[in-house]
């Protein structure tokens, strides 16, 4: 079945998804070229779109399906780097809430520890359930607990 690369209704280029990868929260994985498949969804790289914001600035947009478990195609996400990245987004599947990381992460660390430092390589992201952060990454349980009231 072929995979929606379209992204907030811009088509951007992007490398052929090939591989299916059994993907678990909060691990890293790498994106180029793959169909990450989780529990409740799987993550298609829609490709990435460079923006002149000024003679100075610039931003690279890295866009991402969030695809239903027969490729349909349910929501998207997009990172920005520029002076100040994106590294975490949010998203919802049916009503539940997982969290993405880009570029860097706080994999590890609690609340109370220094800000995160942990770089990920260039085409990695970790998505995250709320139990895996409860788990594994604390740092990003306010998205769960801001989305409850």
């Amino acid at each position: 079945m072929p995979i929606l690369m379209v992204c907030l209704g811009s088509a951007l280029g992007a490398e052929p998804t090939t591989e299916l990868i059994k993907s678990e929260y909060g691990a890293p994985n790498s994106y180029v070229g793959r169909l990450l498949e989780y529990p409740d969804f799987n993550i298609a790289f829609a490709g990435k779109k460079e923006r002149v914001m000024s003679p100075l600035a610039s931003a690279t947009d890295y866009c991402f399906n969030i695809l239903g478990t027969r490729g349909e195609r349910l929501c998207a996400i997009t990172f920005v780097n520029c002076g100040v990245p994106t590294y975490v987004l949010d998203f919802k599947v049916k009503g539940t809430i997982y969290v993405a990381e880009m570029f860097v992460s706080s994999i590890g660390q609690r609340v109370s520890d220094p800000v995160p430092v942990i770089k990920l390589r260039p085409d990695e992201i970790i998505v995250w359930s709320e139990a895996s952060a409860k788990a594994n990454n604390q740092r990003l349980l306010k998205y769960w607990k801001r989305k409850d009231g």
